[in-house]
């Protein structure tokens, strides 16, 4: 689960530039090591791209946007156990290929979906999320 922030611009030609920032508040857990003790591990993700799109307006109201983003990609992991923490973080160029659907709720208002594809290094995973929005 996570939450973020995007804002861009649709040019005349349909074409689309913003950007993008998402954190994703990852994982924590506890578990029993018998003869140890407890080890909790948490680890997170967030993402900043700049993404390039095209506006399909399949009506009035209804607009589908495939997009391609670019950007960085940072996570990061803490390991605890018996009083004693390690942690890392890494981070690495992202791409992101995906779209959105949006449908105008109002003349400034939209709502809709998204779905990306991440790819960072060795890491890959499919994002599904919702948008609320205003346009100015």
């Amino acid at each position: 689960m996570g939450f973020g922030l995007r804002a861009g611009y649709t040019m005349p030609a349909k074409v689309y530039v913003g950007a993008n920032f998402m954190y994703f508040l990852g994982t924590s857990t506890d578990s029993t090591i018998p003869g140890f003790g407890t080890m909790s591990t948490k680890s997170s993700l967030w993402t900043g791209l700049v993404e390039l799109g095209y506006d399909a307006d399949l009506t009035p109201k209804f607009t589908l946007r495939p997009t391609v983003g670019l950007g960085l990609a940072s996570a990061s992991a803490e390991i605890c156990m018996a009083g004693t923490c390690v942690s890392d973080s890494a981070s690495k160029f992202a791409f992101a290929p995906g779209v959105s659907a949006s449908f105008l709720a109002s003349d400034r208002h939209f709502v809709g979906g998204d779905f990306k594809f991440l790819v960072a290094g060795d890491y890959n995973a499919g994002i599904f999320g919702g948008h609320l929005g205003m346009r100015f």
